[in-house]
């Protein structure tokens, strides 16, 4: 696998997380209200709830939230470290790569910040569309992976 589908993979995950995240919230602020209510707040009917059947739900959706910011968390630090070490690239083409297939930058942005031609910077990037690229982390560099 290549740096950009391991790091595009990473994004999506971290992504998925984050709502799974927004939904536990959603589901622990329920479960509080049914620890103070003693109902069912979506039943129609008022179905009352002991409180310690209502507070083990709310535990398990606590349980649930950090686990899942525990993840978040992990998976942050790990894009992080992705980021730092693609960053160190080096090389026009790698550059180029970096900004359009990492960054989302449109091609004459990347002539404007790294000071080519807007030509110069559409041949290196059809150049290096669709190539995959093994990363040397020790080093900070990136290079071609032949097939």
């Amino acid at each position: 696998m290549d740096w950009r589908t391991s790091y595009h993979d990473t994004c999506v995950e971290l992504t998925i997380l984050q709502t799974r995240e927004r939904s536990l919230l959603a589901q622990a602020e329920l479960a509080r209200r049914t620890v103070y209510s003693g109902e069912m707040p979506s039943d129609m009917h008022h179905c009352h709830i002991s409180l310690d059947k209502a507070l083990i739900n709310y535990d398990d959706v606590l349980v649930k939230l950090n686990d899942v910011r525990d993840a978040i968390g992990q998976l942050t630090e790990c894009k992080q470290q992705m980021e730092q070490t693609i960053e160190r690239f080096e090389g026009l083409e790698q550059k180029v790569v970096v900004m359009r297939d990492l960054r989302g930058m449109k091609l004459y942005e990347i002539a404007d910040v790294l000071g080519y031609s807007y030509s110069r910077i559409r041949q290196i990037a059809q150049k290096t569309k669709g190539m995959a690229y093994r990363v040397d982390r020790k080093k900070g560099t990136m290079r071609q992976r032949i097939s």
